[in-house]
């Protein structure tokens, strides 16, 4: 029992109380005769927050050195990327990237591509499949718009593409547009957009399925069930599935940010598997993540795949970067750069080969083991492990670097992708 939820004469309550804004005044300690000199401060839902984690961590957290809830995965992996098809504007997307900006820059290794080209194209389906990638989930943003007009029309189309599959990774949050304050979201164009899918991708050999159900990534699944839009979200997508084709979709949602809260589970509910897109916001933006980042971000991956399962009946996607850094396009923002090295001391490539083997881990054998790698070619966010030119190492310029190293890296994560697969599938299988 606690003491108390409003037992305000007594201030032994918990329920929240007035913030004010980082500006103002957050803590006092007068009238001395009533706070004998303490500090309170403006808590908010500080002692909701407490309660809720000490709770969530004692049931579900996993200790540090525990038996997993569930066996660890031992099977053949389904490694997928989150794919761009964006590149070819005649200005490589804008041409706001970290890697363009550097002095001297570091381009990729094919130069300012246009992904519309059927060479570049085969040539990334070669390297992705050299390193053992067997999934595309392309970045989606509705009918006709160009990441539509690339997957659909060069991608699927590619004579180089079997054994490759796709997935559309739907985009969500332009369905904010146009919307006001109230509304957040607009579904209107969900029923005809999933219908679109269905009847332009979900019927091709290529496309990605699950047990014959057509699946479909949503970017920040985790906004709209805060907002209340999820589960609408996904009955309108499975309606307009259903109705044209009979596919039963399967969904996976970008839900599983830091650490779970009974406030995920009804996300469980609507979903049919969650994963991370955003491994750099879960750690907080570390400007290097270090053993102990890796050891949290391993316990709330471990966590989010006992909630779904056990909580749910959802399946699990573990996933992770090589590193991120943003400042390249949006330098305003201030968001730190987070190195691809596991801490100062330590090389290049070292956070992806540290953290590569804890996913494969924790993949879900209702899946096919898939795990998910953020990303092949998001060069805005320095997140790609797309090849790039192989020489040169600076920090400058140092805004967008924040004295961080660059080394030009070539091939160097395509190599510790196959090198950790094999090595991962040869203990196992």
């Amino acid at each position: 029992m606690i003491n108390s939820w409003n037992d305000w004469e007594e201030d032994t309550q918990m329920e929240p109380v007035i913030t004010v804004s980082d500006s103002d005044v957050v803590s006092i300690f007068q009238p001395s005769s009533l706070t004998q000199n303490l500090i309170y401060n403006s808590y908010g839902e500080l002692f909701l927050d407490i309660v809720r984690s000490t709770t969530w961590e004692r049931d579900v957290i996993i200790p540090e050195e525990p038996p997993l809830p569930f066996p660890e995965y031992n099977g053949p992996l389904t490694v997928g990327v989150y794919y761009y098809p964006w590149h070819g504007d005649g200005e490589f997307h804008g041409r706001e990237y970290l890697r363009g900006e550097l002095e001297p820059p570091q381009e990729p290794l094919l130069g300012e591509y246009d992904d519309r080209d059927p060479a570049v194209v085969g040539q990334h389906l070669a390297w992705s499949r050299g390193a053992r990638v067997n999934l595309w989930v392309t970045s989606w943003w509705g009918p006709n718009d160009r990441t539509d007009i690339t997957t659909r029309d060069v991608i699927m189309k590619h004579e180089d593409l079997p054994g490759t599959k796709i997935a559309l990774f739907y985009e969500t949050m332009r369905l904010a547009r146009g919307a006001t304050e109230d509304e957040k979201f607009k579904l209107d164009a969900v029923y005809p957009e999933f219908k679109y899918m269905a009847e332009t991708y979900f019927g091709s050999e290529h496309y990605y399925k699950i047990d014959g159900r057509p699946v479909v990534y949503v970017y920040l699944a985790r906004v709209l069930h805060r907002e209340g839009f999820l589960e609408t979200f996904i009955d309108l997508a499975k309606q307009a599935a259903m109705e044209n084709g009979g596919y039963d979709l399967y969904v996976v949602g970008d839900f599983a940010f830091k650490y779970p809260s009974y406030d995920s589970y009804g996300g469980f509910d609507s979903l049919d598997a969650v994963t991370n897109y955003d491994m750099y916001g879960s750690l907080d933006r570390p400007r290097f993540v270090g053993e102990e980042g890796v050891e949290t971000y391993k316990s709330s991956q471990n966590a989010w795949r006992a909630a779904a399962k056990s909580h749910g009946g959802c399946d699990f996607v573990p996933a992770l970067g090589p590193g991120y850094n943003d400042r390249g396009v949006r330098l305003q923002r201030g968001h730190k750069a987070m190195s691809r090295k596991l801490s100062a001391d330590k090389p290049d490539g070292s956070l992806f080969s540290t953290l590569l083997p804890n996913a494969f881990n924790l993949a879900d054998s209702d899946t096919g083991g898939m795990v998910m790698i953020n990303s092949w070619n998001e060069w805005h966010e320095d997140s790609q492990i797309e090849p790039v030119v192989d020489f040169g190492n600076t920090t400058e310029p140092s805004e967008l670097t924040q004295n961080l190293a660059y080394p030009a890296y070539g091939s160097q994560y395509l190599d510790i992708l196959r090198n950790a697969v094999e090595v991962f599938e040869g203990k196992n299988i």
